[in-house]
């Protein structure tokens, strides 16, 4: 009865692990989506004003 008990707990620890990997494996591509919008919104926000390092010429 104990090792039912047990294989259950470790099973959800497994699935719980499994999601917590695939999360930090996804973060940098989130990360990418969520700062293009950023980016998106200022532009049209300041009709293409936004600094861009090598592009935009500070007058």
């Amino acid at each position: 009865m104990r090792n039912n008990k047990a294989q259950s707990t470790l099973e959800y620890v497994a699935l719980v692990a499994a999601v917590v990997a695939a999360i930090i494996a996804m973060y940098a591509l989130i990360n990418y989506s969520v700062m293009g919008k950023f980016k998106q919104s200022a532009d049209a926000i300041g009709q293409g004003e936004q600094y861009e390092p090598g592009v935009t010429q500070v007058k």
